[in-house]
């Protein structure tokens, strides 16, 4: 590298290594320092996203902003929620969109000892506690305007254009009262020191990426901060009270809410252990608890880089503080990947639309492959305008990257209406599918941990003196 090529490359003063987002001495790695490397003062790129932003500043409209990014994100959000739903119109089991309708019911009808057992053949509830409540405040609100879309027993696949409104409804609503108020507040604390229109480019993105809203607004299950959220010890605890002092009914919601029985994937999904069983049956090897074993033990494993490095900054600093069956699983690292997308523009864009991509087979189920071409062009759109240099290094390397995954995507779109699949291999595509999905999930682990270990790694040598991208 070239001394003295540019501001944000010089080595020369703690100050200087501030300024351009460098990991200093190890008395000046501080949390600031961090916060410093990933929230830099971005430069405004070509992009129509920012040049959108950097008009409305211009004309002294910056208070329309958050506002256009409001009312897109519901358009998004609603136009969406017109299409079908999991399950519309097959009984007897109907979909996912049928299993929260049904936890409404149990939940408002039910006391919370019989939520975990009552008649687990139709859609027994297993999603954690604070979900359960969640379905209990909305099944709440159905009985007060039509006591038949909840009815125990006799509501079973219950379909009308006004339930469908409904449902829809409490899933926006609850987007805007918790899931988008928390990423603003997020972004403006952590994007502080960021220009204006990085700052709104930052959470524009997040909110109408279309991995979520594909998943919450079309398919129809919940699936943003209310499983996170159950993830905090504090809000677990709290959530788990009314059944506490019963061992059976904590074990029961635990073997509700982690099916191993099940095995450890369901249908063809883009994760190790669907892409593993076509060359190894593991589930004819092992038993259902050596499975779960093994699950949790390579999940363990995969975190154990990312949070070796962590703990060793919280250490230095003096700060304290899976396994997954369902297409549906990559929602957990779109969402904070998705925060991430001034700083990481590239890992962004196409982490999101590979996660869009390995969907594909729910959606097309679901019947909600308008939604998904539309949402997906619109992603590529966004995402594909940023000039080379706003890439950081190796800027034409991820392009090229770039445009090589979104050709085999289409490749793969085109084969899959046009060519029919073998007798011997009737599921080809939606095993590519999964597995070329699983593979570049593996390469932006590896890469995630990378920067990773370039934020916090002991900036002892001359080579932890790291560029932010």
């Amino acid at each position: 590298m070239l001394k003295g090529k540019s501001p944000r490359k010089s080595l020369s003063s703690p100050k200087t290594a501030k300024k351009s987002g460098q990991i200093t001495h190890p008395n000046n790695h501080s949390n600031k320092s961090i916060k410093t490397k990933l929230s830099t003062k971005l430069e405004n790129p070509q992009n129509i996203l920012f040049s959108w932003f950097s008009f409305l500043q211009s004309q002294n409209s910056a208070h329309l902003a958050i506002i256009f990014t409001l009312i897109l994100s519901f358009y998004l959000r609603w136009t969406v929620g017109l299409g079908s739903f999991s399950g519309e119109k097959t009984p007897p089991m109907h979909g996912d969109y049928e299993a929260q309708r049904h936890w409404m019911e149990i939940t408002f009808h039910l006391p919370s000892n019989q939520w975990y057992f009552y008649d687990l053949k139709y859609w027994g509830l297993d999603y954690p506690p604070l979900t359960a409540f969640h379905s209990y405040l909305c099944g709440f609100v159905a009985n007060l305007i039509n006591p038949k879309w909840v009815e125990l027993d006799a509501s079973r696949g219950f379909e009308s254009y006004e339930s469908k409104l409904f449902m829809r409804a409490t899933v926006i609503l609850f987007d805007f009262l918790v899931y988008i108020p928390g990423v603003i507040l997020f972004l403006n604390k952590y994007l502080h020191s960021a220009k204006w229109t990085s700052k709104q480019a930052a959470i524009f993105i997040p909110l109408i990426q279309p991995a979520l809203i594909l998943i919450d607004n079309g398919h129809f299950q919940i699936s943003n901060l209310v499983k996170i959220g159950s993830s905090v010890l504090i809000t677990s605890a709290i959530m788990l009270s009314p059944w506490i002092s019963s061992t059976e009914q904590l074990y029961q919601i635990a073997f509700r809410v982690f099916p191993f029985a099940r095995g450890l994937f369901e249908d063809k999904v883009a994760n190790l252990w669907c892409v593993l069983s076509v060359v190894v049956k593991l589930k004819n090897i092992f038993s259902v608890d050596q499975l779960a074993k093994m699950a949790a033990g390579f999940t363990a494993l995969a975190f154990l880089p990312s949070n070796l490095f962590m703990v060793f900054y919280l250490l230095k600093t003096k700060e304290s503080h899976e396994k997954k069956v369902h297409e549906k699983s990559i929602l957990l690292a779109v969402l904070p990947i998705s925060l991430l997308f001034v700083d990481e523009v590239f890992p962004c864009s196409i982490f999101v639309q590979v996660s869009i991509f390995s969907m594909y087979p729910l959606l097309q189920r679901d019947n909600l492959e308008l939604q998904y071409f539309a949402t997906l062009g619109m992603w590529i759109f966004i995402t594909s305008l940023f000039p080379f240099s706003y890439m950081g290094s190796y800027g034409y390397l991820k392009v090229i990257t770039s445009a090589v995954v979104s050709f085999f995507i289409l490749l793969w779109h085109i084969a899959f209406k046009v060519i029919t699949p073998p007798s011997n291999l009737p599921h080809i595509f939606e095993l590519s599918n999964a597995t070329f999905s699983f593979g570049v999930f593996c390469l932006f682990y590896f890469y995630f941990s990378y920067r990773t270990i370039q934020l916090f790694w002991p900036p002892s040598t001359s080579a932890s003196k790291i560029k932010t991208n």
